[in-house]
């Protein structure tokens, strides 16, 4: 009897614990919120440090792990942080509505913060494949993309972005997509496929924050064509936005003087083939001129005997 009522008041003595223990941590997590939308992100993330501490399947708890993993490779440049307290509630709370973002958060910190597009892709895919009616699968995608571009992986990155725009029509991504498009179709060494893509860009997104790129790049693949004057064209359209405008008027200066030169030997140059051929009418018109006075001359004489 005496053991029955021990363990009800152990039992009841840890509800009570625990009880305060849930509540403490909710209030922590309320604080946390308050101080994450202030601004104040330090401080919010030794609140949601305390709140984890709860260990317990709550979705104050979740909601924490992911906040700590948003708050250190956001805010605090701390990215290596951010991906312990990602992938710690990806482990522990497999079947939490967080988990989605929680993986996009560690692909986007891998592949932006830490260099490991591998990783990052890792976390692309298994969102890709395992949730493919995300509502945000079109960003999803574009990332996956960038991630590919990271590892060279160019053919798989323009595979990925090939049918973007009639699945994702009204995705803030489409304009970059659009862009990366021809980027790849140009480093692909694909010159005639990428002057249609930048030339087609460039008609649909006139004012694009990525119109004096995609001039310089039409211009680049004109050049790799070997149509130096349209090349000359589009590098000079490039304008001021182009960040590196030192590099556009000297590459405009060498291609002007590339023109010059190969303008000068097409005025001054005569095949030899050409002299030659000049030469020889004359010379065969000159020995018939020759025989036929020579002869005329004789037939003269004969006359005159006579």
């Amino acid at each position: 009897m005496n053991k029955k009522i021990f363990l009800l008041l152990i039992i009841a003595i840890s509800l009570t614990f625990f009880g305060c223990a849930e509540r403490k941590a909710k209030e922590n997590h309320k604080l946390a919120e308050e101080l994450f939308k202030g601004g104040n992100y330090k401080e919010a993330a030794a609140k949601y440090a305390e709140v984890i501490k709860l260990d317990k399947d709550i979705p104050e708890v979740e909601d924490s792990y992911l906040k700590l993993g948003v708050i250190y490779a956001k805010y605090l440049e701390d990215p290596n942080s951010s991906v312990f307290y990602l992938e710690e509630l990806i482990k522990k709370y497999p079947k939490s509505q967080r988990v989605l973002e929680a993986r996009k958060e560690v692909g986007v910190t891998y592949l932006y913060k830490l260099n490991k597009a591998d990783k990052a892709l890792e976390q692309f895919e298994v969102i890709e494949k395992e949730n493919p009616k995300v509502p945000y699968l079109d960003e999803i995608v574009f990332l996956k993309g960038k991630a590919y571009i990271s590892l060279n992986k160019l053919d798989l990155a323009s595979k990925t972005y090939e049918n973007f725009s009639t699945i994702f029509p009204n995705s803030k991504y489409l304009e970059e997509v659009e862009y990366q498009k021809c980027f790849l179709k140009l480093n692909l060494g694909k010159n005639k496929e990428a002057i249609q893509y930048y030339e087609d860009f460039l008609v649909k997104y006139p004012n694009s924050s990525y119109a004096s790129l995609a001039r310089y790049d039409l211009a680049t693949a004109y050049e790799n064509m070997g149509d130096l004057n349209k090349a000359l064209d589009a590098y000079k359209s490039v304008g001021k936005d182009y960040p590196n405008q030192e590099a556009l008027k000297v590459k405009i200066e060498k291609l002007e003087e590339r023109l010059k030169k190969k303008s000068k030997k097409a005025i001054t140059r005569t095949p030899k083939s050409v002299k030659e051929s000049r030469k020889k009418p004359a010379t065969v018109k000159s020995k018939k001129t020759t025989k036929t006075k020579s002869t005329t001359n004789k037939s003269r004489k004969k006359t005159d005997s006579q």
